[in-house]
């Protein structure tokens, strides 16, 4: 099963990294982090994954969102964003999903609710997924290391997920919360207020 390792709140975020070892098999390392900024104009719900196996070569990763009976799901251009539009408030909440690999998406249905599925094929799993307004964006090697941004719509607001590859498995995951002066490292457990 998983456990949250560490939480806390910085500003207009509030986070927690959980370790989820104990919930896949052959696996080496599984977090996920996940970050909510309380923003009355550009609210939005960050999640950062990283799964490293333990056997090496390539593996199939599937990333799943279910949603509420009667919201609808569309894609949006295949590029890893959708729009799911809820039932309940009439409002539409933009996804965008950014991996270290290609990612292919999907809608289905499962036991009545709808369901998002993103695929992709790598060494490990790694992923910034952003649910609200704005864009994703790979950054530039700078360095060596690689990652993935997130703007919000306004321009003010912004998350880096960053890691540095080894032998093709990502290592010293760190998202960057720069709005908040907060990095949290999920490899390391180290905190940066």
């Amino acid at each position: 099963a998983g456990r949250i390792i560490a939480w806390g709140r910085a500003k207009d975020w509030v986070w927690a990294l959980g370790d989820a070892m104990g919930s896949y098999a052959n696996v080496r390392t599984a977090r996920r982090l996940l970050a909510v900024r309380l923003s009355a104009a550009c609210p939005c719900v960050v999640v950062a994954d990283w799964v490293v196996p333990s056997e090496t070569g390539r593996h199939r990763y599937d990333w799943l969102l279910h949603t509420a009976s009667g919201n609808g799901l569309v894609l949006n251009g295949g590029n890893g964003a959708a729009i799911i539009r809820g039932s309940v408030h009439s409002r539409e909440l933009h996804l965008l999903h950014r991996a270290a690999s290609p990612v292919r998406m999907t809608c289905d249905e499962w036991a009545d609710h709808p369901r998002l599925r993103a695929i992709s094929h790598g060494q490990a799993f790694v992923a910034l997924t952003a649910l609200g307004t704005g864009s994703l964006q790979a950054i530039p090697n700078e360095a060596g290391a690689r990652g993935v941004k997130w703007l919000d719509a306004l321009g003010a607001g912004k998350a880096i997920l960053r890691w540095r590859p080894i032998r093709g498995f990502p290592t010293a995951m760190r998202l960057e919360l720069p709005e908040a002066d907060l990095v949290i490292d999920l490899s390391m457990k180290m905190f940066v207020p």
